[in-house]
């Protein structure tokens, strides 16, 4: 490829979202219960959209109950009032790990 059609490339990249976290997460590494709850996350989430729409929200703190909740509505998404409960549990310990690892990255940057 000539450098120009490099070039020309980059915004068709960032258009299919080359950088942004996958739509599917590496969750071996997490408590079992917390394995079961991405599951069911993205069982029910992929219905309606992409995981990358809650995975890159930021409801803040105790927001997650709140945006499961309001994705629950659609009519398409079929999750129960407890599988709501499960879902933004998920999120939540999903968020706090993004949150820490970030923080992280920012500490090493400051060095």
């Amino acid at each position: 490829m000539r450098p120009q059609d490099a070039l020309r490339a980059l915004p068709l990249l960032a258009l299919t979202g080359c950088g942004s976290p996958p739509n599917r997460i590496d969750v071996s590494a997490y408590p079992p219960d917390m394995q079961a709850r991405y599951e069911l996350f993205e069982r029910r989430c992929t219905r309606c959209h992409e995981l990358e729409r809650p995975l890159n929200a930021n409801p803040g703190e105790g927001g997650w109950a709140r945006f499961v909740r309001r994705m629950a509505r659609h009519p398409a998404a079929g999750i129960s009032l407890e599988e709501q409960q499960e879902i933004a549990r998920f999120l939540e310990f999903y968020a706090a790990r993004r949150r820490e690892a970030e923080r992280l990255q920012e500490q090493g940057g400051a060095r």
